[in-house]
């Protein structure tokens, strides 16, 4: 049986939950109604009970909450399941079987009777928060807007607490691989929901041939069926925490040098791929920290591509 750990568990929810399979709310004809914040759509995530019964008596349809969640979000990337060792929960964030779920940041609204909150459009618990750093804060150290473990690893390289942010057990400092919470991409995702910049669409996805084979012989890590993902150009670790990273040390902070080609046909073709996803064009001055080769000279770049073949891609797109 799922077991919740809380002090409480919403005394409204044990009265809310009359359960009625298709009392819904209305979807649209490509999208599923929504049922957060409809306290008549619980039948979508619970199994049916009767009015006045115990929080802990309540079922989940697919036999747990995390199933429920996924059934809709079934590419959702945040890290559920495996609780960090020396990581202090406190009371009022959930545990389901004593470990991380979806429950444990999100409050459904509709639990209590209540519609989503506008100033809360994804339920945090315990929010509304002014930024989501605060609802990081329940759980992690933070300084400033939210956690950083790129920052908590360069300021303290022998901390595993950082390291069991996206590792099942910190690694060696000498590690070639390590097991992650969560694959591919996701891994990234869970914080940067929404980063973008100029180039990420086209570098995703599986690496033609010609390409895959230059990735691997430079060094740029491709998942197993060879899809371009966030580490394959970005190392997560800062200089100081792995000898890979460690390699990098006179390189960061030195000047970037803008070759003809990188002036005339890189940085155009990456300003017209900046303005097509609507973010502003970023030049780098100095190498900075977080790149797996260096952009002096376009070395991360010519990893995987010839500049003749850049330069006929930014021809054929005049």
């Amino acid at each position: 049986m799922t077991r919740l750990t809380a002090p409480r568990w919403g005394t409204a929810l044990a009265l809310a939950l009359v359960l009625l399979a298709g009392d819904k709310a209305v979807a649209s004809d490509d999208q599923p109604a929504s049922p957060h914040g409809q306290p008549s759509a619980c039948g979508d995530c619970h199994q049916p009970t009767t009015a006045g019964a115990l929080p802990q008596a309540i079922q989940f349809r697919d036999g747990s909450p995390d199933a429920s969640c996924k059934r809709c979000h079934t590419e959702d990337p945040h890290q559920i399941g495996l609780l960090p060792k020396r990581t202090k929960i406190p009371p009022k964030m959930l545990l389901v079987d004593g470990r991380l779920a979806c429950l444990t940041c999100h409050d459904e609204p509709a639990c209590e009777g209540k519609p989503v909150d506008p100033a809360a459009p994804y339920f945090f618990r315990g929010g509304p928060y002014e930024h989501e750093g605060q609802l990081c804060a329940q759980c992690h150290q933070v300084k400033g807007d939210r956690f950083n473990p790129h920052a908590a690893m360069a300021a303290a390289p022998t901390d595993p607490t950082t390291c069991e942010h996206c590792h099942v057990d910190p690694p060696a400092p000498d590690a070639t691989e390590a097991d992650l919470k969560v694959s591919g991409p996701n891994i990234c995702h869970g914080c940067h929901m929404e980063t973008l910049h100029a180039g990420i669409i086209a570098h995703t996805g599986v690496a033609p041939g010609a390409i895959a084979t230059r990735a691997h012989k430079a060094g740029l890590p491709l998942t197993d069926t060879n899809e371009i993902v966030c580490v394959t150009c970005h190392d997560p670790h800062p200089v100081g925490t792995t000898t890979v990273a460690d390699a990098r040390r006179s390189i960061i902070g030195t000047p970037v040098l803008p070759k003809g080609w990188q002036k005339d046909v890189l940085t155009p073709a990456l300003a017209d791929r900046a303005a097509d996803i609507g973010v502003p064009l970023q030049a780098e001055s100095s190498e900075p920290d977080l790149l797996r080769l260096p952009l002096r000279d376009g070395e991360l770049c010519r990893a995987c591509h010839r500049p003749a073949a850049i330069d006929a891609a930014r021809r054929s797109e005049r």
